[in-house]
């Protein structure tokens, strides 16, 4: 009940711990605990976890040890340890099982000493008259005390990431998206993402098969699948990419050389172009209404217009392996990596989306 408590605290409840005092203490308090229940353990050898007099065994009353000072050592044990938990869990909330288990304990010893005084009033005038319920008050207020001295809020940016997982509702699964008679378990070797903000939609494709899979970001939900044109056979890495502006998608296919522009509402390919080597990237710039694609081996960017997909240019970097690009649109700037053998200088080439020339680095 108590880890229970301290972990719905954690999860739901304000950023808080205590000082480094008090929890040095609350150690010192469960440790103190465990050793002298471990104690009565060992010196009772009628200790039981059940209330009852072992006649079979000719039980004594035990007033060696810790029971020289404390009727119940046992419980007394429990509860320093029930009552120090929640410190070293750095919660409040804790104290209240910790509290409710106390008062069980006290209950039960209550119960088990009118056992003792019915089955064995001789031996019974023989114990030390340790009071209880004055022990665990005591032991409370204490508590308490020490609760409100030490307790102390913490920045919410010093309390640590609690989710390291996606939740199922962020997970979508995108087996047999399309209908077919036997689900294909190729769906679910993603290669490319893209978003479309202003909309709110996630296209997301596999290496294997021509679907795209169409992902409502409000819900998490799958709620369609467009068509690629590819080929259900072919290997095929797809490179996506969204206009901000008009919400096309647009394809770039690794083993089929083309370039194909999508228009999601009605799920048809509209354009479609060739590209004169292998495709690694595509991105698109609204403000000159251009699509990029980075050719990888060419070491070159062919450039289309985004509504007819018709050649508009060829940016030759001179470079033997490209890869990746990214688009500054303030600075106007669009930053190519170079993806071949790592070097001393290797080179970011910086290309000027408008004039398409190629900007000192």
């Amino acid at each position: 009940m108590i880890p229970l408590a301290a972990g719905l605290d954690a999860r739901f409840g304000p950023p808080a711990g205590f000082s480094l005092a008090v929890e040095l203490a609350a150690l010192a308090l469960l440790v103190g605990g465990y050793v002298l229940a471990s104690y009565a353990l060992i010196e009772n050898a009628y200790f039981s976890g059940m209330v009852r007099i072992q006649t079979d065994r000719g039980q004594q009353v035990v007033s060696s040890g810790p029971y020289r000072w404390v009727r119940h050592p046992g419980y007394a044990g429990a509860l320093l340890a029930y009552l120090a938990t929640p410190f070293l869990l750095a919660s409040l909330w804790a104290l209240l099982p910790a509290f409710l288990l106390a008062v069980v304990l006290v209950i039960r010893t209550r119960l088990e000493d009118q056992t003792l005084h019915t089955e064995r009033s001789c031996a019974m005038n023989r114990l030390r008259p340790t009071p209880a319920l004055r022990f665990v008050l005591l032991t409370v207020a204490l508590v308490i005390v020490a609760a409100l001295a030490g307790y102390r809020s913490r920045p919410a940016a010093a309390r640590p990431r609690q989710r390291t997982a996606p939740t199922l509702r962020e997970t979508v699964s995108l087996n047999g998206l399309r209908g077919w008679s036997a689900a294909l378990d190729n769906h679910l070797k993603i290669f490319d993402v893209a978003l479309d903000e202003s909309r709110n939609r996630i296209y997301v494709q596999g290496i294997l098969t021509p679907g795209i899979a169409v992902i409502d970001g409000a819900s998490d939900t799958l709620i369609g699948n467009l068509d690629s044109g590819g080929d259900d056979n072919d290997f095929n890495r797809p490179y996506l990419a969204v206009h901000p502006t008009t919400g096309a998608l647009y394809l770039a296919g690794f083993n089929s050389r083309t370039l194909r522009r999508i228009d999601p509402t009605t799920n048809t390919i509209t354009a479609q172009a060739s590209l004169t080597a292998d495709p690694c990237d595509v991105i698109i710039d609204p403000a000159t209404n251009r699509v990029f694609v980075s050719l990888q081996a060419a070491g070159k960017v062919a450039v289309f217009d985004a509504n007819t997909l018709a050649p508009v240019g060829m940016v030759n970097l001179g470079s033997d392996r490209i890869g990746g690009m990214a688009l500054d649109s303030a600075a106007r700037r669009l930053y190519v990596v170079y993806s071949g053998a790592p070097t001393a200088a290797t080179p970011i080439y910086v290309i000027d989306p408008a004039t398409l020339a190629v900007r000192p680095r």
